[in-house]
Parts: structure tokens; C-alpha cells; sequence
């Protein structure tokens, strides 16, 4: 059996970042292609699936792959992490992501925050002035 190869992404500053907003589209949401073309640039070379672990989940997985697919994001959306529950931490969440898996996969984290525990040594924490554009 292969081994899923997974990226477990935040958005809001990662891919669309203040700098961008700000700078860019004068305050507008929207994804930095810069931050798109690293993003893809990843999952192009390594086959890694995204799982969306961003508050974006919330408005389902259909509303972000139809947001990616318009910023030409190449990478396939597979799965969204579930919703907290009270108390939760995102690295909680994405711990109870990978505890539902059949087979853990191989991953990281791309993230602009820092992580504590077991999960700090996935994550790729980016700034998110700049998000993934710096990394």
C-alpha cells in the first residue's frame, strides 16, 4: 500500500496574507499568487494532498476547492480537519484528523502559527505578513 503524502494547510496567512490584502488589493480577500505558485510548486514535486485544517473548512470543501481552483491552485483538496470542540487547539484538531485515518500519512503542516508537542517538528510556520511567498 503507498503511503498518502498530505499537507495539512492553514490559509489566512499562508496564502493570503495582510502584506497582500493591504498592499495589493487595498484590503479586498484574495490569495497572493506568489503564495499560490510556492503552493503549488509543493505539491507539484511530492503528489501531496491538501487537507484544509483553516477556519475556511467551515464553509465546506466544495466553497474551497471552487476559491483554489479560481487562484489556479494545481494541488487537490481532499479533505477538510473537523470542527473544534470546545477548548480544542488547531493542533488538537489536526491530531483527531490524523487519528481518524485508516493509515497515518506522511505530512506536514503549513501553518502561520507555532505548534508545541510532537506536531511542531511537521510544521512549516511562515510569517504572515508574507506567508508562504518567504518560505
Amino acid at each position: 500500500m503507498t503511503t498518502r503524502i498530505v499537507a495539512l494547510l492553514d490559509i489566512d496567512g499562508v496564502l493570503n496574507t495582510r502584506y497582500y490584502k493591504i498592499h495589493v488589493y487595498d484590503g479586498i480577500e484574495s490569495l497572493d499568487p506568489n503564495n499560490i505558485k510556492h503552493l503549488n510548486d509543493i505539491t507539484d514535486a511530492t503528489g501531496a494532498e491538501l487537507v484544509i485544517c483553516s477556519a475556511w473548512r467551515v464553509d465546506g470543501i466544495e466553497y474551497v476547492r471552487e476559491k483554489f481552483k479560481q487562484a489556479g491552485v494545481t494541488g487537490i483538496v481532499t479533505d477538510v480537519t473537523p470542527r473544534k470542540v470546545h477548548g480544542e487547539t488547531r493542533p488538537d484538531v489536526i491530531q483527531r484528523w490524523l487519528d481518524q485515518q485508516e493509515n497515518e500519512p506522511r505530512f506536514i503542516i503549513l501553518d502561520d502559527t507555532t505548534y508545541g508537542g510532537h506536531l511542531k517538528y511537521r510544521l512549516v510556520s511562515v510569517e504572515s505578513d508574507t506567508g508562504l511567498s518567504k518560505w
